[in-house]
């Protein structure tokens, strides 16, 4: 399956260069209801970051005039499994949450002494991990159903709190249907260990709203994704950004294919 993601040329840049894809927090994103509607709840704007994608491969004149200064700018087309795995192999990991023990061999995002450290911990389950993707459901009233993934629960007299990250990061209200998106979503949270039990407590670290060390979150591609790799110019891009474009992709991904916006001469410039 492919994935289209618009963008600037800059940003194409960084993106061959680094061989990555970032991932922004989802309180920065354009939509502000995305992570408001947990303000008063549990802040998972913070600790939810996100790479956001369209599936539909007819070109959007929205989505070209949102995503590229004055719709200067690229549409890059990329395999659905375009992020490195890296293998884990059998044993026994050192980690601030204790010795994590692996069962075989594991294909995962980041080395295990990235995923889990002294600063933050990546809840990310491996490579079929049904969470890291998502199509997002457009619906009436985005705080309704964006807040099935907050859950308050009486347990034993206690009020215990439940999150279902799988639906943070979901929900969007029927206004921005027109982009048609897809996404990716990595939840990272503060290492907060019970100093008594020494557990690694995901709830108290999701609760206790400290901040991360990072605004956003870099993951590699893979090289066979980087292979396959095609990049549309944008319908109004000039000769000049044209030769910008080439010469980045000849210099750092010379397989890519370069082909014209199918919008050409039917924008005015």
């Amino acid at each position: 399956m492919k994935l289209y993601h618009y963008t600037s040329i800059e940003n194409l840049a960084l993106i061959l260069k680094n061989k990555t894809i970032r991932f922004n927090r989802l309180d920065r994103v354009d939509d502000i209801e995305e992570s408001s509607i947990y303000e008063k709840t549990v802040p998972m704007g913070k600790y939810t970051f996100v790479s956001c994608w369209t599936d539909n491969e007819e070109e959007s004149i929205p989505l070209w005039k949102m995503y590229t200064p004055q719709m200067k700018g690229v549409r890059i087309a990329m395999d659905y499994d375009m992020f490195l795995m890296k293998k884990i192999n059998e044993g026994i990991y050192k980690t601030p949450i204790g010795p994590i023990e692996i069962k075989g061999e594991l294909e995962t995002l980041c080395p295990i002494e990235e995923q889990f450290n002294d600063k933050y911990a990546i809840l990310f389950n491996g490579k079929n991990d049904p969470n890291f993707f998502r199509k997002i459901e457009y619906v009436d009233m985005c705080e309704k159903a964006g807040l099935q993934a907050i859950q308050f629960k009486l347990v034993e007299g206690k009020v215990n709190l439940d999150v279902d990250t799988s639906k943070v990061g979901k929900y969007k209200n029927k206004r921005w249907a027109f982009q048609e998106e897809v996404r990716f979503a990595l939840t990272i949270v503060p290492m907060v260990i019970n100093p008594i039990t020494h557990n690694f407590e995901i709830i108290q670290a999701i609760q206790s709203g400290l901040e991360l060390p990072m605004m956003y979150y870099d993951l590699n591609l893979s090289e066979r994704a980087l292979e396959c790799m095609e990049i549309t110019v944008s319908p109004c891009c000039n000769e000049a950004d044209r030769i910008i474009i080439e010469s980045l992709v000849r210099a750092m991904n010379p397989t890519a294919k370069i082909q014209s916006s199918g919008l050409s001469g039917y924008i005015r410039k």
